[in-house]
């Protein structure tokens, strides 16, 4: 479907960039969410006054709300931290051996 694919190509990117460094909140995933349905509806052109609800509108087109996908995101970045090896660090290097000259 061309619309899911503009939606997937254009909106999402835009709208998720930078999620990583957000925390997000139940206001912040009900705006995401209302702002994705928004633009859905927008893309497929169905008015208000045809009362479909957001359910039936992401059944239509298979994309599920973005709150889900900010979640999976984070969880993917948490697994991959817990399941680095101990002895290769996070960020930077070993910090107790670093070097700090006076001045």
């Amino acid at each position: 479907m061309v619309n899911k694919d503009f939606h997937k190509v254009y909106v999402l990117p835009v709208l998720m960039y930078g999620s990583k460094a957000w925390s997000v909140t139940k206001t912040l995933a009900r705006r995401l969410d209302a702002f994705d349905s928004w633009s859905l509806r927008k893309i497929l052109r169905i008015p208000y006054t045809r009362h479909i609800t957001n359910a039936l509108v992401r059944q239509t087109t298979g994309c599920c709300p973005v709150s889900h996908l900010q979640e999976r995101r984070l969880r993917r970045i948490t697994v991959g931290l817990l399941r680095r090896r101990s002895d290769r660090p996070v960020i930077g290097g070993d910090l107790a051996d670093a070097h700090v000259p006076r001045g």
